[in-house]
């Protein structure tokens, strides 16, 4: 019987989620990939669960260690970028992870190192944890529709869009209305990624400058 590791089992799920997507992806298929029986992937992971999340889990791994210097937003837009190229670097890799609540070893080191990063540079602690988890959120949803889209062209993607529309149509509507959510539909997809980002800084720097007024207001109070 050919011997495999957990890491083998891992990297052939990767290359069959490349080769046929997420829902073609079974045990039994990954089994016969790396030449064993399909039971003998449950000496690795008790269930096609297990295996996802610890897919998940290399996934995240491809988001590294945050580079040296910067801002806490700076630090912020970066973890966003790398995190969107690592769930992009697989077919249907931002569906993998959202369907898994990952605690594995590579998941929980770049967690603790990209917020411990924004946190010494400036923000507070709760705020750092928390915009984290924000910043995963919004990558998150922002591929699993890129990728999603991504198997349409272009025509057929304004064919949709303008149909989509066009049935929900009211009376007095204004034209440029649907115009406008026409062309946001189709922005181009680092267009719309940097643009919903710029957004979430720009609130929490607000956000960071009003806990800071305050901190001074309270410690200048008699």
């Amino acid at each position: 019987m050919v011997q495999v590791r957990r890491g083998d089992v891992v990297a052939g799920g990767l290359e069959l989620l490349d080769a046929d997507g997420l829902e073609a992806l079974t045990t039994r298929k990954l089994a016969a990939h790396l030449g064993l029986q399909a039971g003998s992937l449950y000496w690795h992971f008790p269930s096609k669960q297990a295996l996802l999340e610890a897919m998940a889990d290399e996934l995240i791994a491809g988001v590294g260690a945050p580079s040296p210097g910067g801002t806490w937003d700076e630090k912020l837009a970066e973890f966003a970028r790398r995190l969107r190229g690592a769930l992009s670097s697989r077919r249907d890799g931002a569906r993998v992870v959202a369907g898994s609540y990952v605690t594995e070893q590579n998941t929980v080191a770049v967690s603790l190192a990209w917020v411990q990063a924004v946190r010494v540079r400036g923000l507070d602690l709760e705020d750092a944890a928390r915009s984290g988890f924000a910043v995963f959120s919004f990558v998150l949803g922002h591929v699993i529709e890129e990728q999603g889209m991504a198997e349409l062209t272009a025509a057929q993607r304004t064919a949709k869009s303008q149909s989509a529309l066009s049935e929900t149509e009211r009376p007095g509507q204004p034209d440029e209305v649907t115009a406008a959510l026409v062309d946001a539909a189709l922005a181009d997809a680092n267009d719309r990624f940097e643009f919903g980002l710029g957004l979430f800084l720009d609130g929490l720097r607000r956000r960071q400058a009003s806990t800071t007024a305050r901190s001074a207001d309270d410690r200048r109070a008699p």
